[in-house]
């Protein structure tokens, strides 16, 4: 894989890290708006498939 494949390929991986962890911080704040965060287990799952 050439150099600029692998930059970019790295750059969607980063992007989309960083979108997850945005929507993970709006459901945690949803939680705490709701009163519901000190009751609430949240899993957070990943796979490679």
């Amino acid at each position: 894989m050439n150099e600029d494949t692998t930059r970019i390929l790295k750059h969607g991986y980063y992007a989309s890290v960083s979108y997850l962890d945005e929507l993970f911080g709006k459901v945690i704040q949803h939680l705490k708006d709701l009163d519901l965060y000190d009751n609430t287990i949240a899993v957070l799952w990943g796979g490679y498939g």
